[in-house]
């Protein structure tokens, strides 16, 4: 994550669709700002990955990454 990213979201979230078998950013977890786990994933997978920060003024979603697990 960026150093100091998301300091004032409210809600802060890592979301994950796997490319194939999710039509959606259907799962998801709190953010860990020391680092992620996420999974279990197979193989020649792909995995679309994205955060989104929350607070009253509203909702920002990053840029999603893709990662292809060999």
């Amino acid at each position: 994550y960026v150093a100091g990213g998301g300091r004032h979201a409210t809600s802060l979230q890592v979301l994950y669709q796997v490319q194939g078998v999710d039509a959606t950013f259907a799962h998801g977890s709190a953010v860990l700002l020391a680092g992620q786990a996420l999974g279990p994933f197979v193989a020649g997978q792909t995995v679309a990955i994205k955060t989104r920060a929350t607070n009253s003024v509203g909702t920002v979603e990053s840029a999603v990454k893709t990662v292809t697990l060999t």
